[in-house]
């Protein structure tokens, strides 16, 4: 009988215990230089990714691009601010203000969603798409872009964009491009992140425009990150320059 009543008491006092809540399964590290979160695969300074791909509802992040050419003519600090949000686990959206100098140039947002890759551990695929509105120089362009990342060494990956994009000057028809962008990264342990950029335009008649940016992402403080390199830019009819560029990242 006094077995039957030390278990029943037991019991009874096991049921009144609070519950611990479950533990989560998903840490929230730092994700402003991430490209994807699954894979952590980083993400490209230049053309830079709306969100990390898997990225979670309600993350805020805020950045600013700058970019300094360094030779030739036309040596104008280009900059842009940006705001980006996930409006739902997987989908984001940005809006950004580029600016020349001191002068807006133009309007811009871009859409941005995370396509389904059965959890693999060596890739994941999304879309994204742009349209930019200008104030002077052009009336507007879109572009549509695959994105792809690939992880195939845990030092080791890469993130892609590929796409068509359509500008169209002011008074004037538009005109179709093919844009690619392509970032090989390495990661060694308590390191900055290394990565060479490559942006390159395909326009037909109008030539070929090429982007090669080194550059390095340092941790600076919690959800705070920096992006800096230096490298060449070739633009149609013009000849090699030098450029500098860093981004500068907030998280929230």
């Amino acid at each position: 009988m006094i077995p039957e009543i030390v278990v029943r008491s037991v019991l009874a006092l096991s049921m009144t215990q609070p519950v611990p809540p479950p533990a989560d399964p998903r840490p929230d590290p730092d994700e402003g230089v991430l490209g994807s979160v699954r894979l952590q695969i980083p993400e490209p300074m230049v053309f830079d990714l709306v969100r990390p791909l898997g990225a979670e509802k309600g993350e805020i992040e805020v950045n600013t691009l700058f970019f300094q050419p360094m030779t030739g003519r036309g040596r104008k600090l280009q900059w842009a601010s940006e705001i980006e949000g996930t409006y739902a686990e997987g989908h984001a959206v940005e809006f950004e203000l580029p600016v020349e100098g001191v002068e807006l140039e133009s309007y811009k947002v871009a859409f941005q969603s995370k396509f389904p890759a059965r959890k693999s551990p060596y890739f994941t695929h999304g879309w994204q798409g742009i349209f930019e509105k200008g104030r002077h120089g052009f009336a507007w362009e879109t572009a549509q872009l695959y994105l792809t990342g690939v992880r195939w060494h845990p030092r080791w990956s890469m993130m892609s964009l590929h796409g068509p994009r359509y500008h169209r000057p002011r008074g004037g028809a538009g005109q179709w491009s093919m844009l690619a962008n392509n970032t090989v990264f390495y990661q060694a342990p308590h390191k900055p992140v290394l990565g060479v950029e490559t942006n390159l335009e395909f326009a037909g008649a109008r030539g070929t425009a090429a982007l090669v940016m080194p550059q390095a992402h340092v941790h600076l403080g919690r959800r705070l990150q920096l992006q800096a390199g230096v490298g060449a830019l070739r633009q149609p009819g013009a000849g090699l320059t030098g450029v500098a560029s860093w981004r500068l990242i907030r998280e929230f």
